[in-house]
């Protein structure tokens, strides 16, 4: 009799043994790594990037479009945060992430008491300037004008540079 229980319970453990077996041995292998090419073009809807550390800025634009290290903007808006805000606005833009400026085509400058035009200029985040070797034209708060070529903009020590084809109004000849 115990040879019996013996083998009914040697039968009922390989029964019992069995489904797991069969689980095993129908279980698929791990399909193989894929090698999925990221997309080197990439665009993004309601774009803003925001700086870190002590020079604040946010760049934001309805559509960019990223390649590589560059981004390219449709319609950007930058502005600073110094101790007042300055708004930079462009048609076009590329921002350069690894050498921290923007390329603007285009440019409307607004500031507390300027504002300022340009066909195209570069802003570099790092230092606060804004330069550009076409023409540029602005208007102070009290309507004095400045214009030339080759301008460059300090927004730390708040200058204006005109290299050369100056040419100023500061209000009309009394008669």
């Amino acid at each position: 009799m115990r040879e019996k229980f013996f083998k009914v319970a040697v039968f009922l453990a390989i029964i019992s043994i069995l489904p797991f077996i069969v689980l095993i041995m129908r279980k698929e292998t791990p399909p193989e790594k894929l090698n999925v090419e990221t997309h080197k073009k990439q665009v993004i809807k309601d774009f803003v990037l925001k700086s870190e550390g002590a020079k604040k800025w946010i760049l934001r634009a309805p559509k960019a479009l990223f390649e590589g290290e560059e981004i390219h903007l449709k319609n950007p808006k930058l502005v600073i945060y110094d101790k007042d805000k300055f708004f930079l606005t462009a048609d076009e833009a590329v921002y350069y992430q690894n050498k921290k400026l923007v390329h603007l085509k285009q440019v409307t400058l607004i500031g507390k008491n300027l504002r300022g035009k340009a066909p195209y200029g570069t802003y570099y985040t790092d230092k606060e300037i804004f330069t550009t070797k076409s023409t540029c034209e602005f208007t102070f708060d009290n309507n004095k004008r400045v214009s030339g070529k080759g301008c460059q903009l300090e927004l730390k020590d708040k200058k204006v540079i005109i290299q050369s084809n100056v040419k100023s109004k500061f209000g009309e000849a009394i008669k």
